[in-house]
């Protein structure tokens, strides 16, 4: 589904991608984490064709991102940005048509527009479909964009979905929704790739994590083996606990201050302690 191989990007004389490589197969979640100025964001926009590496290839669907003309790639790649335009003045309804400008002539119909409805109820925005975007609220609109980028994707074939931090303005039960219905369009074979900050969520619902420290790769691989104490301390630079326990299907990440604070809220417990609390 998606071939990166020696990627290098920099900006302003400071390398913000160097030398990454990586290979996704069809079906699989993954999630990109790593602290601020870790090139996640990076990343995603050229993944998605927005920006042009410096070296390096990227390929979709053994195809250069740079080979494809624009409505092609709009059909083999959906994105997220982080940054969505906040001063839409036309309601979801109209956003929604327009993202499936590239399908036009090609996937049309009633089955098509039901899905729309469908994701729409799924991110719980059907409610005000009609309403302008501007009188909607922060996390009104994202469940909007979200909706989009899904309905963007290839209805027929499974293809790629990308997005920079998806759940920014929405609360927790909507978190889970979204992250519930990606893990369901990977069981039916798309690829989705997400920047995430909240790491218990990755833990959870991902397949896979890229781990990213200042534009390299520092680990790529099933949740649990990437997301280690070890290398989770060393990607953010704080002491952090990782603990398994039969009381849940997926480990706990307890991220802490820093070894010397001395505000023993703060302390690191032991695993004897955790697994006790546990």
């Amino acid at each position: 589904m998606l071939e990166v191989s020696q990627l290098y990007y920099s900006k302003a004389g400071k390398t913000l991608i160097n030398n990454l490589s990586f290979t996704l197969s069809p079906g699989r979640f993954v999630c990109i984490i790593g602290d601020n100025g870790a090139g996640k964001s990076t990343l995603i926009h050229i993944l998605s064709g927005r920006l042009q590496q410096d070296s390096g290839s990227v390929k979709i669907q053994g195809k250069e991102v740079s080979e494809y003309r624009d409505k092609p790639l709009a059909r083999e790649r959906s994105v997220l940005f982080q940054h969505n335009p906040q001063d839409i003045p036309f309601p979801p309804r109209l956003l929604m048509d327009i993202s499936r400008y590239a399908w036009k002539g090609i996937q049309e119909g009633r089955e098509v527009l039901q899905e729309q409805l469908r994701l729409l109820d799924q991110c719980q925005a059907l409610h005000f479909i009609d309403r302008e975007m501007l009188s909607l609220s922060g996390g009104e609109q994202q469940r909007v964009h979200l909706a989009r980028a899904l309905y963007q994707r290839n209805l027929e074939t499974p293809s790629l979905i990308l997005m920079d931090e998806p759940f920014n303005h929405l609360d927790l039960k909507h978190r889970h929704r979204a992250m519930h219905s990606l893990m369901a369009l990977c069981s039916k074979g798309y690829t989705a790739v997400i920047v995430l900050h909240d790491l218990q969520f990755a833990l959870q619902y991902a397949d896979d994590v890229l781990l990213l420290k200042q534009g390299q790769l520092l680990a790529f691989g099933s949740a649990q083996n990437v997301m280690t104490a070890e290398n989770l301390s060393h990607a953010f630079e704080i002491p952090f606990q990782v603990l398994s326990t039969s009381a849940f299907p997926f480990p706990l990440v307890f991220p802490m201050a820093h070894a010397d604070s001395n505000d023993n809220r703060f302390s690191i417990p032991n695993t004897q302690t955790l697994q006790a609390i546990v």
